[in-house]
Order: C-alpha cells, then structure tokens, then sequence
C-alpha cells in the first residue's frame, strides 16, 4: 500500500443531522435506508475530493494560464456487507467520481471477534482486469473492527489497490484503533465524534441494530 496512514473525522450539519436521525427509535425503516444512502453520498464525495484530485494548468481561450484542482477519475472497488450494500455502499458509488465497481460479503449477520473466522455465506467481488486505485471498505457501524478486517483481508488480496480506505458512520474509537494497528497505511474517514464501546461491544448512545431496523423487524 502506498502513502501514510490518514484520518479525516468529517463534521457536517447535513451528516450530524442524519446521524441524529437514525439514532432515533421512532424513524422509520424506509427514512434509515434514505438517510443511510445520503450519508453514503458524503462520503463519495469526500473520498473523491481527497484521493482523486491534482493539481492542473490549463489555457483559456484568451490564452490565459489557469490553474485548480480537478478530478482525475481512478478505478474504485466499494466492498461491504450485504446489509450496507444498497444504501451505505450505493451512496458512496453515487458521488465518487471515476470507475467504480461495487461488491459485497455475507456474514449472515455474524458480527465482532466471530467475525474473523466466520464462513462467508455469499459473496460478490466484481472481476477486475485493471489496477485499481481505490478499494472502500464502507461499514454503517464499526464498533469494533472485526468485520470491516475480514472485508478488508479478502478484498485487499483480491485486488491489491494503491489505497486501502476504509469509511464508517457510527464508530468506537477502538475499533478505529484496531484498524490503525491491523492496516497503518490505510486511509480512514468516520463521521462526527466517536461512540463509547462497552465491554460487550455495544455502542453507546448506539442505534440499536441497523440491520434488523433498516428491515422493519427491530
């Protein structure tokens, strides 16, 4: 993996709002699965602004010399759990400029150290022939950080990327630790300010579990 490790905390009224939003108990399953999605989309957007831009000159047809930064579209894999897939992982491909291609693995809900050496149930990791740039490892919820390793292990072999990057909503500052410790030259962007972990790993004030609320069963 090429570069220095980096965090980026993104703070936003727009993502605090949303955050806030499925925190709540009373949202509905179908307004999760939006504010999931739209977060999704800030997220591509800061991926893009930060691992996808370069500085160029240009000449104006008044041959006068301009010079900004602009997107310079790269191949981009978005890998994460089944659940994530068709709104966290969807919103992230919506907004990052470039190539992109999408995947998934199902742990069948299984989540924490089991995570680690659980069989995948099904996955779908999108055949690549190029190099790719950017493997996005997106977790709703990385309370520890078994599960986004086990993505990121199997993924990162796949591929081989120039930037592992991981991006998480809801997170502990453990589980952004084990990260660091597992991958430190990986690339990570979380939202706001971190949850308290308990010692059953449990996030605290948390949001109970997404997967089940974002089906309508919690």
């Amino acid at each position: 993996m090429n570069g220095l490790m980096k965090l980026k905390k993104i703070q936003t009224k727009y993502c605090t709002n949303f955050k806030t939003l499925i925190r709540n108990k009373e949202t509905l399953a179908e307004n999760l699965r939006e504010y999931l999605t739209k977060i999704g989309c800030e997220l591509g957007k800061e991926i893009s602004e930060e691992f996808e831009t370069q500085n160029q000159t240009i000449i104006t047809p008044l041959e006068e010399s301009f010079s900004e930064k602009i997107f310079l579209p790269q191949i981009n894999v978005i890998i994460s759990t089944k659940d994530d897939y068709p709104y966290l992982n969807k919103g992230i491909n919506s907004t990052i400029i470039g190539t992109n291609y999408r995947g998934y693995m199902n742990f069948n809900g299984i989540r924490g150290i089991d995570a680690l050496t659980a069989e995948i149930r099904d996955i779908k990791l999108p055949l690549i022939k190029h190099q790719v740039d950017n493997l996005i490892i997106a977790k709703t919820v990385l309370a520890s950080s078994c599960t986004a390793i086990s993505l990121a292990e199997r993924a990162y072999e796949e591929y081989r990327p120039k930037n592992l990057i991981f991006s998480a909503i809801f997170y502990s500052e453990y589980g952004i630790k084990e990260l660091i410790e597992k991958f430190p030259q990986s690339k990570i962007l979380f939202v706001d300010e971190p949850d308290r972990i308990t010692e059953s790993g449990m996030l605290i004030p948390g949001l109970g579990n997404i997967d089940e609320r974002i089906k309508g069963v919690a």
